[in-house]
């Protein structure tokens, strides 16, 4: 099947309308991981960290079934924001490298940068108390 990409605006029709853009879920998947590497590029290289990671790695350490392995749902590129995937590097002291990224849903990632890992233990408990 094929999945809706974006508007192609420098192509319009006669009645001025610009053509859509389909593209198969593959080629769009591909498409979102290379824009992956671009914008974690562009975060490398603001905070100075390092950036070692290539578009076939990126393709390798994505779900096969789609599933955040945090929270369990399906991650759908486009979708609801909270269900996108994301890029997350584990330990944020260090760069994007292999050992250091994995692909979360943006929001356990969101939850994760938001919160260290002593605050979300105590989070848990207090939750498990006040059930």
């Amino acid at each position: 099947g094929k999945v809706f990409r974006d508007y192609d605006a420098k192509r319009k029709g006669l009645n001025g309308f610009a053509y859509e853009r389909w593209v198969s879920y593959e080629n769009f998947h591909r498409a979102m991981l290379a824009h992956t590497i671009a914008t974690s590029k562009q975060r490398a290289k603001k905070k100075k960290i390092e950036h070692n990671i290539t578009l076939e790695q990126l393709i390798k350490i994505f779900p096969n079934d789609s599933l955040c392995p945090v929270l369990g749902f399906k991650m759908i590129w486009g979708g609801d924001v909270d269900t996108s995937p994301s890029l997350d590097r584990k330990n944020n002291k260090i760069g994007y490298t292999m050992k250091n990224v994995v692909f979360i849903s943006r929001r356990a990632n969101t939850i994760k940068s938001n919160s260290s890992k002593e605050e979300i233990i105590k989070l848990y408990k207090w939750l498990k108390k006040n059930e």
